[in-house]
């Protein structure tokens, strides 16, 4: 056996050697051909650098294959619906509150986010809201917000 398999007091002695002399690792960052030297301004650095892959950028948003696709798909369901004259049965709040029911809870919350916990806690408040709005999606194949 290796000693540091052996000796837990000199593994966690080197875990936290190794824990305060990480500052002292990265003394320079390059980001854009600048040079940012400090901790402080090395840590702000990557928090920006983060923040920008976070946040969705909406002047591409249309340029989104999924989006595109979706707005596809929408256009396609839109003109079948159309050409068959058919009307789509109605959903009530029982089928919005059983969707509800069946999301996954225990993830991150979804892009806007709003997670699965905060629609199944406030299922009574927002069902018929929910039903409302798919209801007028079908019936005029769009939803404007006021």
């Amino acid at each position: 056996m290796e000693t540091w398999e052996t000796n837990t007091k000199l593994f966690h002695k080197l875990v936290k050697n190794q824990r305060q002399s990480m500052n002292d690792r990265i003394q320079l960052l390059k980001v854009d051909g600048e040079d940012i030297t400090g901790s402080e301004n090395i840590l702000n650095a990557w928090k920006c650098h983060f923040e920008k892959l976070a946040t969705p950028d909406e002047d591409n948003y249309g340029e989104n294959d999924k989006v595109s696709l979706a707005e596809e798909q929408n256009n396609i369901i839109e003109e079948i619906i159309k050409e068959s004259g058919e009307n789509i049965d109605p959903v009530t709040v029982h089928d919005v509150n059983i969707a509800i029911n069946l999301l996954n809870t225990g993830k991150a919350a979804y892009a806007n986010g709003i997670s699965a916990e905060l629609f199944k806690y406030a299922k009574e408040e927002i069902s018929s809201t929910i039903a409302d709005i798919i209801n007028s999606i079908f019936t005029e194949l769009d939803y404007h917000l006021l």
